[in-house]
């Protein structure tokens, strides 16, 4: 084959071909048939590679992420930088790629490792040894306190015993000794009583504290006393004088009683007595309530007592009111609202009573209660109240047996005892068929739910007993046939009782609540209290 020329600085042949050798260095001659490459250079054919090239690649050296990626073909591909979160910035230069963070987009919180003082951190992984960091202290004591530039310095501590105080010219904190302006005392040491000289230092008094500086003059309680009472002389008094200022009374002759004045104005003292009040006084152990005067002697003289006996009182059922004997006789009043109408005695095998009718309206009342004044019975005298009582009728009616604190007649209503004070058997056919317990100290309605069952209601004849047990806080009551005794067990009522001295009448009355007349008959009734 022919060398031929390709193009200016590159020829063409087979690898027999005689190669020129008068041409520039740097000429290219290419063997066809072989691929080889040679140049010419210092009139020598040079062979500089194969016409089918080196397999160039590429790498990443060392650790971490590599921007090498692969070689397709000819084409060496690297990756590119990109910022992945705003917090990083990339830059391209002329002959690099600038990588910078952005502080602004920094999440502190997110970070590990103490942020430093210079970039607004503390340099410290702890809050005291931050703290310690930004604090000037450097000395056991010292404190932090404001400059006059509004910085932070440090006051060292000050000498034993000093108090912090505000300079004397109100520009700054130092130790020192408080003044008495500053509700301080202006002394280093002080020993005794203290007295203040007005805005001078406080000076110390001897003790005990003389009278002239407000003091007592005395070391104990009793001379103290002694030295601002004024007493002189045994059996002197003190007294109040003009304005409440003591004063001293002196002792008054034998056999004198202290008295005040007859112009009401100081204590006197005198040998008589007059216009006294004396109540249950006691003369050489006679109590002047229970005595009597013996005019041959004029002494009292002691009315023999028994406290064992009770004041007693009874009723037969005789007339709705009479027939009453002992502490009821002449106290008992007829109850006879509406309608009322009483059938007077009844006589039979059962025996002599006496039957109180309502009438045919409804709200009607009958019965009968005690009277006395403010109240005839109390808790604290532990009075016991029984009666025998039979109902004739079980249905539209209401029926109350025992104390009530009232001396006016009893009203109609669901509630024998609202506002009122008292303790007794309330039966109300349109709740039940059982016989309640009511009891109240007074309130707007009475407990009737405690002992909602005392014993059922009929028309049989029934002792209803309720006594006060004053010394245990409690009433008691009984419901039977026969009249109870000394063996008889009692159930107690302590729910919402009377107060001790609450006056307290003994009642029994039935209330009509339907159109037809109701009926009760009483056999007797017998009270008892303590005198």
């Amino acid at each position: 084959m022919a060398i031929v020329r390709i193009t200016n600085g590159i020829l063409q042949g087979l690898s027999g071909d005689t190669k020129p050798t008068t041409y520039p260095n740097g000429t290219l001659f290419f063997e066809t048939n072989t691929g080889n490459i040679f140049m010419y250079i210092s009139a020598a054919w040079t062979s500089i590679s194969s016409a089918t090239g080196e397999a160039n690649t590429a790498s990443n050296v060392g650790t971490g992420q590599g921007v090498w990626k692969a070689k397709t073909g000819v084409d060496l591909s690297f990756r590119s930088l990109t910022a992945t979160s705003s917090k990083i910035a990339l830059a391209n230069n002329t002959n690099d790629i600038g990588i910078d963070v952005t502080e602004a987009n920094l999440t502190l919180s997110n970070m590990t490792g103490p942020l430093s003082i210079a970039k607004g951190g503390t340099g410290a992984a702890t809050a005291t040894l931050g703290f310690d960091a930004l604090s000037p202290m450097s000395a056991v004591g010292d404190l932090i306190v404001g400059s006059t530039a509004g910085t932070r310095i440090r006051l060292a501590r000050g000498s034993a015993n000093q108090p912090l105080k505000v300079n004397s010219g109100g520009t700054d904190l130092d130790y020192g000794t408080l003044p008495v302006a500053g509700g301080g005392t202006g002394a280093v040491t002080l020993t005794g009583i203290l007295k203040g000289n007005g805005t001078s230092a406080v000076t110390a008094l001897t003790d005990p504290l003389p009278i002239a500086n407000g003091g007592t003059s005395g070391a104990t309680a009793t001379a103290a006393f002694d030295a601002l009472s004024g007493l002189t002389t045994a059996g002197d008094i003190i007294i109040g004088g003009a304005s409440g200022t003591r004063s001293k009374l002196g002792i008054g002759t034998a056999n004198q009683l202290l008295r005040t004045n007859s112009g009401a104005t100081a204590p006197e003292w005198a040998s008589t007595l007059s216009g006294l009040t004396l109540t249950s006084p006691t003369i050489n152990g006679a109590t002047l309530a229970t005595s009597t005067i013996d005019a041959a002697s004029n002494t009292l003289q002691q009315i023999p007592q028994h406290p064992g006996i009770k004041r007693t009182g009874s009723w037969q059922g005789g007339a709705a009111t009479t027939g009453a004997h002992g502490i009821l006789q002449g106290n008992l009043t007829n109850i006879a609202t509406g309608s009322a109408t009483n059938a007077g005695v009844q006589r039979s095998s059962a025996g002599l009573r006496f039957r109180f009718g309502t009438g045919a309206t409804g709200a009607s009342l009958c019965g009968n209660r005690s009277s006395g004044g403010a109240g005839f019975f109390e808790r604290d005298l532990n009075p016991m109240f029984q009666a025998k009582i039979s109902l004739q009728q079980t249905t539209t009616q209401r029926m109350t047996i025992g104390f009530v604190g009232s001396t006016s007649n009893p009203t109609a209503g669901a509630d024998p005892l609202a506002n009122l004070s008292g303790v007794c058997f309330f039966y109300d056919s349109t709740v039940g068929s059982n016989w309640a317990i009511a009891q109240n100290s007074g309130g707007a309605s009475s407990d009737r739910t405690t002992i909602a069952n005392a014993g059922a209601a009929d028309t049989n004849a029934h002792v209803f007993a309720i006594r006060a047990d004053n010394a245990n806080t409690k009433f008691q009551y009984y419901y039977g046939t026969t009249v109870p005794t000394s063996a008889t067990v009692w159930t107690d009522i302590n729910t919402v009782i009377p107060a001790a001295a609450t006056g307290l009448m003994i009642m029994h009355f039935q209330e009509n609540i339907g159109s037809n007349a109701v009926t009760h008959e009483g056999y007797w009734t017998y009270i008892e209290q303590d005198p």
